[in-house]
C-alpha cells in the first residue's frame, strides 16, 4: 500500500501543471507574454535541467522529459515523462496532456484529459516566458491559493539532458529564488520512453 502511494504522489508531481507547487507566502506576479512565440519550434524533446521543490516525489524523480507534438497549430500535446527511482528499483512514469492555447502566445492551460486534474484558479497554467528553441525554454506556473499563499512551479528545460539552466534570469524576475532549485539527475542509468517526433 505505502509504495502504491508512493508512486502516485511521485507521477502526479512530473506533471507541470499547477497544484502540486510547494506553497509559499507571496502573490502571483503578472506572467510576461512572449510575443513573437513560434510554437512550431518548440516542438521535439526537452529534458527538465532544473526546477524548483515540488511538493512530492523529490529526489527520487530522475530522467525527467517534455516532449511536445502538434495538435492543430495552435494547441499541442505536452507527455511528461520520468524516472521513478526507491530503494534500488527504478520505474518509469508517463502523463499524456493536452496544452490549449489561450489569447496569449506561449500561454496555455494544461490538462490531462479523462481524469481529475489539479485546482485552477482561472489563469494560464502552462507558460513559456523564455525561449530560443534551440538550446533553453523557461516554463513558469504560479497559483494563487489564498490571498497571501501561492504555489509556483519553475523548470529550466534544454535540448540537452546536461544542459545548463539558462533561465535564471527569467525566473529570478518573477521572484524564484534560483539558487535553491533543485538539478534533475540526467544518467547513464536513464531509461528515456521513445522520442514521439
Amino acid at each position: 500500500m505505502f509504495q502504491s502511494v508512493v508512486l502516485l504522489c511521485a507521477a502526479m508531481s512530473g506533471v507541470m501543471s499547477q497544484g502540486w507547487g510547494k506553497p509559499e507566502v507571496g502573490t502571483c506576479p503578472d506572467i510576461p507574454v512572449m510575443e513573437d512565440f513560434d510554437i512550431s519550434k518548440l516542438y521535439g524533446r526537452w529534458y527538465d535541467v532544473a526546477h524548483n521543490h515540488w511538493l512530492f516525489g523529490e529526489p527520487s524523480i530522475c530522467c525527467v522529459t517534455a516532449d511536445y507534438t502538434e495538435i492543430d497549430g495552435t494547441d499541442m500535446t505536452a507527455v511528461q515523462s520520468d524516472e521513478l527511482r526507491v530503494l534500488g528499483s527504478a520505474t518509469n512514469l508517463q502523463v499524456k496532456g493536452v496544452a490549449q492555447h489561450t489569447d496569449n502566445p506561449g500561454q496555455f492551460e494544461f490538462y490531462v484529459p479523462d481524469v481529475e486534474n489539479p485546482p485552477s484558479d482561472g489563469t494560464s497554467n502552462y507558460n513559456f516566458i523564455a525561449t530560443d528553441y534551440e538550446n533553453y525554454a523557461c516554463l513558469y506556473e504560479c497559483m494563487q491559493v489564498e490571498p497571501e499563499l501561492m504555489e509556483v512551479l519553475a523548470f529550466a528545460l534544454s535540448r540537452d539532458s546536461h544542459g545548463e539552466n539558462l533561465c535564471k534570469d527569467a525566473f529570478e524576475a518573477l521572484g524564484v529564488t534560483t539558487e535553491e532549485m533543485v538539478y534533475t539527475v540526467h544518467d547513464d542509468d536513464c531509461t528515456y520512453y521513445p522520442d514521439p517526433s
